[in-house]
């Protein structure tokens, strides 16, 4: 699956979202995961046909839903997230 064919509710159920209270913050978690792969990776055109990053995308969404606190109390990335994100990783500096 693309990140593009991936729907608000698809995000909704896998980050357990049952409520419409976060609705407004969607669009901003979908954007700013986009573009953590985007700037990951180096991808900036073609990010969409490696469906890998499907569930990175996913995983960032929930990773920003669950953890929104100003302050930063863990400076590790999810190894899972970090190990795909590295496989298509083009940015080798």
């Amino acid at each position: 699956m693309k990140i593009s064919h991936i729907s608000t509710d698809t995000i909704k159920t896998f980050c357990k979202i049952d409520s419409k209270d976060d609705d407004e913050l969607l669009p901003i978690f979908k954007t700013a995961a986009i573009n953590y792969i985007k700037k990951y990776t180096g991808y900036k055109l073609v990010f969409d046909e490696c469906e890998e990053f499907a569930f990175a995308y996913l995983v960032l969404i929930n990773e920003m839903s669950n953890n929104r606190s100003a302050t930063v109390t863990e400076d590790k990335i999810n190894k899972l997230l970090e190990g795909i994100l590295s496989m298509n990783c083009m940015n080798l500096l």
